[in-house]
């Protein structure tokens, strides 16, 4: 075997956790940066997939561990691959009833939110939970979607339990009573603006009406999501220990 070449491993933590053997040497800020949030990924990608068929992985790729680039583009194949699969899975699952799709904010509907964290079903409470979650107070009830996705995510990342919020400049509460403002979660590419997007960020953490602030980068591509986690990162260290990033 080629010291020198690097396989896949099957678990998904593994699986990113084995994306870093090179290390960071000679690489820049904004490839560690690619490289993190692409690992992430295809580690979510594969999870997402193997919920419906436990035994899939995909086709084995073999790198040169010491080169930034080759990791990148092998984390990319590999979220092309899973989501190539999941879609397969679905069809098959749902044939012809399959619920419309938005081809450029996927989190937007109540469907697809569904299809994203119940993609085995979901009981009667969790239905009305997530009904709950998307109720806006502040939007006279409005359904807000791509929050719901948002603290879903959150949910996932802390395991912590959230409700919505009726206090004003916050959308939810965690299980302490600490107030949070969701950032980014009706944010794609086909909407993304670098420099709109960092002035809400900036505005938001200045007015503090939040206690807690989620910044979901979940919907950009790694050179969009690099972009803001270069600036998320000049900002104070104060203000940055109040921000959870979701990429």
């Amino acid at each position: 075997a080629n010291p020198n070449v690097a396989s896949d491993a099957d678990n998904p933590v593994t699986r990113i956790q084995s994306r870093r053997v090179g290390g960071g040497a000679g690489a820049t800020p904004a490839q560690l940066a690619r490289e993190t949030i692409t690992a992430e990924r295809a580690a979510r990608a594969m999870t997402r997939v193997q919920q419906l068929d436990p035994d899939w992985r995909p086709p084995q790729t073999l790198i040169d561990p010491e080169n930034i680039e080759h990791r990148i583009e092998r984390n990319e194949s590999d979220i092309r691959e899973a989501d190539a699969r999941y879609a397969e899975l679905l069809r098959a699952k749902f044939g012809d009833n399959m619920p419309p799709r938005d081809p450029f904010r996927r989190l937007r509907t109540r469907e697809s939110v569904i299809e994203e964290f119940y993609p085995s079903g979901m009981t009667v409470s969790e239905s009305e939970r997530i009904d709950k979650l998307a109720r806006d107070p502040a939007s006279t009830g409005r359904s807000r979607w791509p929050e719901v996705a948002t603290i879903l995510r959150l949910e996932k990342e802390t395991a912590r339990s959230f409700k919505r919020s009726t206090a004003p400049g916050a959308d939810f509460e965690d299980d302490f009573g600490r107030t949070w403002d969701a950032i980014g979660s009706d944010v794609d590419d086909h909407f993304f603006n670098y420099d709109r997007f960092v002035a809400r960020l900036k505005r938001k953490l200045e007015v503090a009406a939040a206690d807690r602030y989620v910044l979901d980068l979940a919907l950009l591509r790694e050179d969009n999501a690099s972009r803001v986690l270069t600036y998320f990162w000049t900002l104070p260290t104060e203000q940055q220990a109040r921000v959870t990033v979701l990429r």
